[in-house]
C-alpha cells in the first residue's frame, strides 16, 4: 500500500511539471539571468554594411515671397486717392488697375505729352511746306536743314514725354484727357497680399507703399539655423516641413 502510493505521488510530481512552463529568466539574489532560448527571438543578427546616415536638424523658419516676384505698390505722384478696385486676397495680373489718384504733378506731365505731340505735328506741317518750297525755288536749302532739324528735336522731346508716361503705365496715351486721374497698375502678376488703401487719402512722394503684389506660386524658406549645425545642411539635403497652420502635416 504505501509503495502504490509513493508512485502515484511522483507520477503527480512529473505530470505537474509539465504543465508548468519554462521561464525566461531565473533570479540569483540582485542578478536576473536571462535564457539564450528569450535572447535568440529577441535580437537580430545580420552583416554589418555601411548605410547612409544624415544629421537630423530641427529649426524654426519663415515663409517669405521671392524678391524678384514681390512688388511694393507706391504712389509716382503726391495726390488724393479718389478710387479703389482691390481687396486682400485678389489675384491681378500685370497691369491690372489697383487705384486711381488724382495728382497735379500727372496733369503736369500731360501737358509736358500734348505739348511734345503738338510741337511735332506742326513741325512736320512745316517740313513738308519748306519741302514743296524748296522743290518749287521758292526756299532755300538752308531753311529745309532748320526744318529738319527742329523736326528731330521734336520726335525727341515727344519720345521723352511718352516715356514719361509708360513708366506709369498709361494705356494709350493719344486717347487721354488733360487732368484725368492716374490709374496705378499692378507691375506684375499675383495676390494682393497687403491692401492699405483708404479712397480720399492723400499721399506724399515719400509715403509708404499701400499695397503689396507677390506671386505665390513658389516661396522661400528661410530658417534659423544655429552656427554649430551649419555643417550638417549641404546643397540638396531633404527637409521635411510642417507649417502652424496645418500642424502634423508634413509639406
Amino acid at each position: 500500500m504505501l509503495l502504490i502510493c509513493g508512485v502515484l505521488l511522483v507520477t503527480a510530481c512529473k505530470s505537474k511539471s509539465k504543465e508548468e512552463p519554462q521561464s525566461d529568466y531565473r533570479m540569483e539574489g540582485d542578478t536576473v539571468h536571462i535564457t539564450d532560448r528569450f535572447l535568440s527571438e529577441k535580437i537580430k543578427v545580420t552583416d554589418a554594411r555601411l548605410e547612409p546616415y544624415s544629421k537630423e536638424v530641427i529649426t524654426s523658419g519663415v515663409v517669405r515671397p521671392i524678391p524678384t516676384r514681390y512688388a511694393c505698390i507706391a504712389s509716382p505722384f503726391a495726390g488724393r486717392i479718389i478710387k479703389s478696385y482691390i481687396q486682400i486676397g485678389q489675384l491681378v495680373n500685370r497691369g491690372t488697375p489697383l487705384f486711381e489718384i488724382s495728382s497735379p504733378d500727372f496733369t503736369t506731365a500731360q501737358k509736358e505729352y500734348f505739348q511734345a505731340l503738338s510741337s511735332r505735328e506742326l513741325a512736320k506741317k512745316d517740313l513738308q511746306r519748306k519741302e514743296d518750297l524748296t522743290k518749287n525755288g521758292v526756299s532755300s536749302q538752308k531753311e529745309l536743314e532748320e526744318a529738319q532739324n527742329v523736326l528731330l528735336i521734336a520726335d525727341k522731346e515727344f519720345e521723352n514725354a511718352s516715356a514719361a508716361l509708360d513708366v506709369y503705365q498709361v494705356e494709350h496715351p493719344g486717347d487721354m484727357t488733360l487732368g484725368q486721374p492716374l490709374v496705378v497698375r499692378s507691375p506684375i502678376s499675383g495676390e494682393i497680399i497687403e491692401n492699405n488703401i483708404v479712397t480720399g487719402q492723400y499721399l506724399k512722394d515719400d509715403t509708404d507703399p499701400v499695397a503689396i503684389v507677390a506671386d505665390l506660386s513658389e516661396v522661400w524658406i528661410t530658417a534659423q539655423v544655429k552656427e554649430k549645425d551649419i555643417r550638417f545642411i549641404n546643397a540638396g539635403s531633404s527637409l521635411d516641413i510642417e507649417v502652424s497652420a496645418l500642424p502634423g502635416t508634413v509639406i
